[in-house]
């Protein structure tokens, strides 16, 4: 099989990245009137203008060619199928299950999983309205007010980002609170502000095996049971696991255990059980709601022409930045406070999944994967990181996010939220040459002496690549279409870089050593043990622990 950089439409894209070395995108918009019709395109309510970046008709038709000589389509299929394409792990990968058609059949290991997963589905429809309805029978007949959610990484990231998102949803004014850190202050702190016999715990660990979100379990297992005693403790301990048996050693009840699969990756989940707190927190139908437009995305996916495809085109335009115009670092830019947390939920899903160097055939890659994901709310970003966008050394890319309605019904402010979205997109693509700056500062009447000095510090040599996704509100459906649109560009990308974008070893290799260096930070001789450079660090920290404060 051919690797990567030998397909002919990889050289092809050498070829034209060459030939575009002294272009600017101002002059191919200045050349084609129909630049903006060529590089968009529209599904449902979400519309993505993909032409502010360093593409022609013929680099975007070689990127079209270079997904189906990298079996794309195909791969996709395996993928939703449940053929398994995690190699390293020899597992499907099977997300999409989670919010297709109930009478859709998804077979693995000859097992039809679409009958549990709609099992699943009716618990947490019938767990989460109990809840919303206030039914105290076994809950100290208190009404529940407050649900705390204890995960990290994938297991908290989706859920927090969507009742952040769409918390206008929330009618019953139910308290969510997500703890992730090892942080015994903030866990504290927490747990200052609650009423036990108000509070359930939900405890949300694939392999229930997880240090962080175990430490913090147990330090609320002990709150509640000094309040409530043992037994109903039991009752207001909720476990989102696939390690039953672990749970139930914890002490949770067997009837509060949810179940996910191994087939579903952490950062894949919220469409699982892990969901839970969304169906709580904003109801059942909405939780509903979200399945149903991740599952037109997945559809759109499939059916729709290459030139067409959302997850195809992002992820086409990212690695034509990333491996042809070297730009190692892409940023995500909601103009919509809604979406305050999806910047690092795009961090994990694409920096975890993607950030691999080695292929499917075990050897180094030799080229760029992921690029580095980070982000901020529009404005606030303007005042934070914008300059660097602007006039910085590093090369970099962004998606600016925008809702045509706002949050708010006759914002007199949100078409000034939009119009900054519009105006640094056109900035980053066009900038400002030496002519127009000049022309500028001679209308402010100032001297030769100072134009010559500020001169150069007005260009913006703009030619930064971005793409501004618009949707025209965000509602439910329109959210889940968003998520599975940004979780099928990343495997997308995947594919093509011969890597897989669901297992996570260097990640887990951390979690070793965590371990044991946690048991030489109580070990007179902790050097034995460790790696010098960690040892004398070790020796520091037990060091300045004994001196007095």
């Amino acid at each position: 099989m051919d690797i990567l950089i030998d397909k002919p439409a990889w050289k092809n894209l050498k070829l034209h990245r060459d030939s575009l070395t002294q272009s600017h995108m101002r002059d191919l918009f200045a050349a084609d009137k129909k630049r903006f019709e060529k590089f968009s395109t529209r599904f449902e309510t979400l519309f993505i203008d993909y032409s502010k970046n360093l593409i022609t008709t013929e680099i975007l038709a070689s990127l079209l060619e270079l997904a189906k000589q990298c079996d794309v389509h195909e791969f996709l299929q395996d993928m939703i199928s449940g053929r398994k394409i995690n190699f390293t792990e020899d597992r499907a990968v099977l997300h999409t299950a989670l919010r297709s058609n109930i009478n859709a059949t998804v077979f693995t290991d000859k097992s039809n999983f679409q009958i549990k997963i709609k099992a699943e589905l009716s618990r947490i429809q019938l767990f989460s309205e109990k809840i919303r309805n206030g039914d105290t029978a076994e809950f100290s007949n208190k009404r529940i007010t407050d649900v705390v959610c204890l995960g990290i990484g994938g297991s908290h990231l989706g859920p927090e980002l969507v009742v952040h998102a769409l918390r206008s949803f929330n009618k019953k004014r139910l308290n969510l609170h997500f703890i992730a850190n090892l942080d015994g202050l903030e866990v504290q702190e927490k747990l200052a502000s609650l009423k036990p016999e108000k509070t359930l715990v939900i405890i949300i660990s694939k392999s229930f095996k997880t240090t962080e979100t175990l430490s913090n379990a147990r330090l609320f297992d002990e709150w509640l049971n000094i309040s409530l005693g043992v037994k109903q403790t039991k009752k207001q301990l909720i476990a989102i696991t696939a390690n039953k048996k672990s749970a139930i050693e914890f002490g949770v009840s067997t009837k509060n255990i949810f179940s996910i699969w191994e087939w579903v990756g952490g950062r894949f989940s919220l469409w699982s059980a892990v969901g839970l707190p969304i169906a709580i927190a904003l109801g059942y139908e909405t939780f509903e709601d979200l399945l149903h437009g991740a599952q037109e995305m997945d559809q759109h996916l499939l059916t729709s022409p290459p030139n067409k495809n959302l997850p195809l085109i992002l992820a086409l335009i990212s690695i034509w930045n990333v491996n042809f115009l070297g730009i190692p670092t892409h940023s995500i830019i909601p103009y919509d406070a809604r979406l305050k947390w999806l910047p690092r939920f795009l961090q994990q899903l694409e920096m975890e999944s993607n950030g691999k160097n080695i292929n499917f055939l075990g050897k180094p890659v030799s080229y760029q994967t992921a690029p580095v994901i980070f982000g901020q709310v529009g404005t606030e970003a303007q005042h934070s990181f914008f300059q660097l966008l602007h006039q910085g050394t590093q090369p970099l890319s962004c998606d600016f996010l925008i809702a045509v309605e706002g949050p708010i019904k006759k914002d007199i402010h949100y078409e000034s939220v939009v119009a900054n979205a519009f105006a640094q997109s056109e900035a980053l693509m066009s900038g400002v040459t030496e002519k127009n700056a000049k022309a500028e500062l001679l209308k402010k009447r100032i001297s030769k002496t100072t134009l010559t000095k500020l001169l150069p510090h007005k260009v913006l040599d703009g030619n930064k690549p971005s793409n501004t996704l618009i949707y025209r509100h965000l509602n439910p459906a329109t959210l889940g279409m968003l998520l599975a649109l940004y979780e099928h560009k990343v495997a997308i990308q995947g594919k093509i870089w011969q890597i897989n974008s669901f297992d996570q070893w260097g990640v887990e290799y951390g979690k070793q050593l965590a371990n044991t260096i946690k048991n030489a930070l109580v070990d007179p001789n902790p050097g034995e043990t460790l790696n010098p450079s960690t040892a004398n660090l070790v020796s520091v920290f037990q060091k300045m622990r004994k001196e007095p404060h």
